[in-house]
């Protein structure tokens, strides 16, 4: 049994999957278990011996996205998100794992590509995933934030290239952060909101003035507890993401029709293998 979030459950896995992350690697540590993550994530796909899976919308992102700090896997704001969606038709492939920051993901976006296709993709990478409350500069704090926006915007391109539009989960809080480090977090907002038209923006929300989160929503220094997700599902607003497919419905409307029965196959998996790892 896999315990994750408050519950547990089965996680079987295939022989392969486990001979994969067993497999040694050139390095260890935390830059080591990331690297598992990605193998068993990109396997995960290939182990379904389906056709190349398209969906409608596709999420990019870390713990947050992935739904720690909930008490149920439901209560996440991705959940939510995606219930609302599904209502309408919308397939959802949830492939956030936690630690994924920009670094990690520019490769892991270029090598999922190739196995994935989507309409709309959700990207959803904050800022402290990459390190900023632990900056001890005002300096090195900016030069990560400017190296942090620079990746999205390189993310962003790989996922255009594609064809999919892509909307971008906005920065939120971390209890670990100072003055200095929620002033960074501000100009990073602004920055984010003028290149990107498409911006959810979770601070207002979650957010208490000063950095951290709002009183009542914070599971631990840097996830959101149930309510704290609900809060960043009302930011999401499923309606815009709805349209975003409108616009986009031209291309690929039979494949996408085809691939939505497995859609919530993958999305299971690929959580199971993941969560047997959290």
């Amino acid at each position: 049994m896999a315990a994750f979030a408050g519950f547990s459950f089965s996680c079987e896995l295939p022989r392969a999957l486990s001979e994969l992350f067993r497999a040694p690697l050139p390095f260890k540590g935390p830059r080591a278990e990331k690297m598992r993550m990605l193998r068993l994530s990109f396997f995960t796909l290939k182990i379904l011996k389906q056709p190349t899976p398209v969906c409608d919308l596709l999420v990019i992102g870390s713990s947050v996205a992935f739904g720690i700090g909930t008490t149920q896997r439901d209560y996440s704001w991705v959940s939510l998100l995606s219930s609302e969606l599904t209502q309408r038709g919308v397939s959802v492939i949830n492939m956030a794992f936690p630690g994924l920051n920009t670094t990690l993901c520019k490769s892991w976006t270029q090598s999922a590509l190739q196995f994935l296709r989507a309409r709309v993709v959700l990207l959803c990478l904050n800022v402290s995933n990459n390190g900023l409350a632990f900056t001890q500069t005002e300096d090195d704090g900016e030069k990560l934030a400017f190296n942090y926006v620079e990746d999205i915007s390189v993310i962003t391109k790989m996922i255009e290239s594609t064809s999919a539009k892509v909307v971008l989960g906005g920065v939120y809080p971390n209890d670990l952060f100072d003055s200095t480090h929620y002033k960074i977090l501000k100009e990073t907002e602004t920055q984010l909101r003028a290149r990107h038209s498409h911006y959810i923006e979770f601070l207002t929300l979650v957010g208490d003035g000063v950095g951290h989160w709002k009183q009542g929503c914070a599971f631990d220094a840097m996830h959101p507890n149930d309510a704290g997700h609900r809060l960043m599902y009302q930011a999401a607003d499923g309606h815009v993401i709805s349209d975003l497919m409108l616009e986009n419905s031209q291309s690929n409307q039979q494949t996408l029709h085809e691939a939505r029965q497995g859609s919530s196959c993958l999305d299971d998996m690929a959580y199971k293998v993941l969560s047997s790892m959290a």
